[in-house]
């Protein structure tokens, strides 16, 4: 789909990690074909020069002499910080938004604040939902990089197309991929990147997968052999992702997929998530607004992100062995901190975890990545569809949550020693993902397959479940901007909204379906305030209700979207209306 020959461009690879976020990016001059050493990762970070930055944001004021940016590396330690909204844009479950109700309820002290405080407000973060915290948050790294390639170029990025590669987990979900789809847009604005063509998509662990393979026939072209099969761990913040791959020739690199992608979320926030259902239970002080062991946003107050920051120096180098103990402040933000009643292990200031401790954090991610790579190679030597087995001699760990000692033993320990499998930690872990996805880009051993068009106009459906009765409001199923993917497209149902009794059948009382597309920005929720002489407006014809057993039915909406838009209206199966038109 991306060729190295579309002439001069920029490639942009966006890594948007639960934890941290990467971005790399390529200069093409549509002659040469790049190698893995001529991809750049952006690393002039406020208050960091680090190849990630932080998935942190803060919507609180600074009141620090340091004036923070509030994002990133740059958070004042007196701030209410947003981690791992990452998580929340995939749609939550019944029994997780039962469980958010149920935790939302006990702050309703706010209510009354805001009743009885005259300078009270709502706080901002709480009218912000997750794709408008992670467009505001991708918004300052995208600045950040536009000041740092205009100091260096003042009409690059007014000449030069830009490309764009957006990396995502396994498994993620349309609605996910949608959020992030206009978070991202709404970051990299057509106002500061008037040369932004085509946005791609590629999965995490395949975009780490070619470059940890590239890398490694940089170093070595004997290490892999033709015909052998790999499996790459992906081991990111929120996701551990695995893809596995035949080496089908070196030279050029063409590899195939075998056994598919898997994933589940078990990285590293579920030691950090463990850390923090232990420490909330030490302190009388709240470590986060909500707490920590319930679906929903994570939302640290000053003490809880200042502990998990300094955790995080305890968990990355963490070997099985030796702990570090942490020091906790006597008092944060002018209140004092006072620890639970006789705490085990918490005296004169510090926290002294055991061993055992900071196992039992990190085995849910062990666990859980043992079984994936043991799924992962029983797919690849045992095909379910009955295929030719594949011979795995080399299973790769990358990602951030890779260059931890004890994961990398207790897979060596629990898995690999005990198969004829090699374990290689990858070389690149922390940035691979995101050169990974540049280099998918130029078609280099394996191709981008996701292309994302944003939808050109809003398409609703208005329905009345008798002629006689008022036909008004209308259920936008897609808006303008939405995500339409070049593999799938965007598939939308209305369920269940008009049901048919036999009564109504006799009187030939039948619903009403009225089809409604509209390019306005904020389109109204009633029919009647939309123009049809400017608007696109169909009645469909729904009278054919199929003759079944009196009982009550419904009628089912189904929009579809990919080069064209398709609507059908069904009942019990059978199709009553259609209607087809241009995006």
């Amino acid at each position: 789909m991306a060729t190295p020959n579309q002439g001069p461009r920029i490639v942009v690879g966006l890594d948007y990690g639960t934890t941290n976020t990467a971005l790399a990016y390529l200069s093409l001059d549509g002659q040469t074909t790049p190698s893995v050493a001529d991809v750049q990762v952006f690393r002039d970070w406020p208050e960091g020069n680090t190849q990630k930055v932080p998935s942190a944001y803060s919507y609180s004021d600074c009141i620090c002499s340091k004036r923070c940016k509030q994002w990133g590396h740059s958070i004042d330690d007196d701030s209410l910080v947003m981690r791992w909204t990452k998580l929340e844009l995939e749609p939550r479950t019944t029994l997780r938004e039962l469980e958010v109700l149920r935790d939302l309820a006990k702050g309703l002290d706010l209510v009354t604040d805001l009743h009885t405080q005259d300078d009270a407000s709502v706080p901002r973060h709480l009218s912000r939902d997750a794709e408008e915290v992670v467009k505001d948050y991708l918004s300052k790294v995208s600045r950040r990089w536009y000041q740092d390639i205009k100091s260096k170029g003042q009409f690059t990025l007014d000449r030069v197309p830009v490309d764009m590669v957006v990396t995502y987990p396994v498994d993620w979900s349309y609605e996910a991929m949608n959020k992030t789809y206009r978070a991202v847009t709404g970051a990299f604005r057509k106002g500061m990147y008037p040369t932004l063509r085509d946005i791609y998509f590629s999965t995490e662990p395949e975009a780490c997968a070619l470059n940890t393979i590239l890398e490694l026939l940089a170093q070595d072209r004997h290490s892999l052999v033709p015909g052998d099969c790999f499996v790459l761990c992906d081991a990111g913040g929120g996701t551990i992702d695995l893809a596995s791959y035949k080496v089908e020739q070196l030279t050029p690199l063409k590899l195939t997929n075998v056994g598919g992608i898997s994933g589940a979320k078990c990285g590293a926030t579920r030691v950090d998530q463990a850390f923090l259902e232990w420490l909330q239970l030490k302190f009388v002080n709240q470590i986060s607004e909500r707490d920590v062991t319930l679906a929903g946003p994570l939302v640290l107050k000053p003490l809880g992100n200042l502990l998990l920051k300094r955790f995080q120096n305890i968990k990355y180098p963490f070997d099985g062995r030796l702990v570090v103990d942490i020091p906790h402040p006597r008092n944060i933000g002018g209140v004092r901190v006072v620890v639970r009643g006789q705490q085990e292990g918490i005296q004169n200031g510090q926290i002294s975890l055991t061993a055992d401790e900071v196992k039992s954090f990190f085995e849910p991610s062990i666990a859980g990545t043992v079984k994936l790579i043991r799924q992962q190679v029983a797919k690849i030597q045992h095909p379910p569809d009955g295929s030719d087995p594949g011979q795995v001699t080399n299973v790769f760990l990358a990602g951030g949550f890779a260059e931890n000692p004890y994961l990398f033993s207790e897979i060596k320990s629990r898995y690999a020693d005990k198969t004829d499998i090699n374990l290689f930690r990858a070389t690149d872990c922390w940035s691979g993902v995101v050169k990974g996805a540049v280099l998918r880009a130029v078609d280099i051993g394996m191709k981008l397959n996701i292309k994302g068009t944003a939808c050109p106009r809003n398409y609703g459906i208005c329905i009345s479940r008798r002629k006689d009765r008022t036909l008004d409001r209308i259920t936008w199923l897609v808006r303008e901007g939405d995500l339409i993917p070049s593999d799938k497209g965007i598939e939308a149902t209305l369920v269940g909204q008009c049901r048919i009794s036999s009564l109504d059948l006799f009187h030939a009382r039948l619903a009403r379906v009225v089809f409604v597309a509209t390019d306005m920005v904020n389109p109204p929720t009633t029919l009647s305030k939309i123009d049809q002489n400017k608007n696109e407006v169909v009645y469909l014809n729904v009278d054919d209700i199929p003759p079944v057993a009196p009982q009550r039915r419904s009628l089912d909406v189904q929009i579809r979207i990919l080069n064209e838009v398709k609507v059908r209206v069904k009942c019990s199966g059978h199709t009553l209306a259609s209607y087809d038109t241009t995006l």
